[in-house]
């Protein structure tokens, strides 16, 4: 389930960050993220809570800015290390 649409988030929560071609994908992510974190307790079948959707919103917004800045990632957050001719990487 979207917690909210493209309306919503300019109208609404009053985003102006995410471009209308991009917000599918991001607020898919962002209620999917939602999801997991509530154990899928946000009823479904009727319109989100207020505060669902201006979340579903929020988290958008920072998966977007995770994205762009590399944040997300899986390398950007490994080290390579040679050590007596072994070479290994470590999460930092």
């Amino acid at each position: 389930m979207l917690y909210a649409d493209y309306d919503y988030y300019t109208g609404t929560f009053y985003g102006r960050a995410i471009k209308e071609d991009d917000f599918p994908a991001l607020i898919r992510d962002a209620s999917a993220f939602i999801d997991r974190l509530t154990f899928r307790r946000v009823p479904a079948g009727q319109p989100p809570p207020d505060a669902v959707s201006m979340a579903a919103c929020a988290v958008a917004e920072r998966i977007q800015t995770a994205r762009q800045s590399g944040a997300l990632n899986t390398k950007a957050a490994l080290k390579s290390e040679n050590t007596d001719g072994l070479e290994g990487y470590h999460h930092l």
